[in-house]
């Protein structure tokens, strides 16, 4: 467990609500894939299509992660007993400089009736410590269009500068 930002505490302690942060477990895996179902349900149609979720699959390939892969990162952030939201990242190499490391931010979510909390923060802060730790020179982040409403605003708080725009093409 790891108690990040008081603020964060006095916010949730009006509502009830008990909260921790840490890196995510093997017994966070299913909640976390559950989350994912709410997350192409936000998003809507036209990612499902193009990014369906296997949910059996998934579940799989992140246990493996969690377990095998010292490159691959998830913080999860638990309130009252449930995860109300995660970060899933990776470290790669840099293409144009081999001798930097990447952390690239695969993916993040934090259940809508959190959303105004500093949920999303505190795990930033995580994840950023992370890559800190890992030797990351730089973190890099996609967003979409049909990313939820405000992701775009959350990065700019959090420090981060948009500087391009993914193509996509389905062969």
């Amino acid at each position: 467990q790891e108690v990040i930002a008081e603020e964060t505490f006095k916010v949730l302690e009006e509502r009830d609500v008990q909260l921790w942060y840490g890196p995510a477990t093997i017994a966070d895996v299913r909640h976390i894939v559950r989350l994912m179902g709410d997350v192409m349900d936000e998003i809507g149609e036209i990612v499902r299509h193009s990014l369906p979720l296997d949910k059996r699959s998934f579940h799989a390939t992140l246990m493996n992660e969690i377990v095998n892969n010292p490159t691959f990162g998830a913080f999860v952030a638990h309130a009252d007993g449930k995860i109300i939201g995660y970060i899933l990242s990776s470290l790669t190499q840099n293409w144009f400089n081999m001798n930097q490391i990447i952390a690239v931010l695969r993916q993040w979510y934090v259940k809508p009736e959190y959303r105004k909390d500093g949920i999303a923060k505190n795990l930033f802060r995580l994840f950023e410590d992370w890559a800190k730790e890992s030797n990351a020179t730089s973190i890099q982040c996609s967003h979409f269009m049909s990313s939820p409403k405000g992701a775009g605003a959350t990065f700019k708080r959090a420090g981060y500068t948009h500087y391009s725009n993914d193509y996509v093409k389905e062969i």
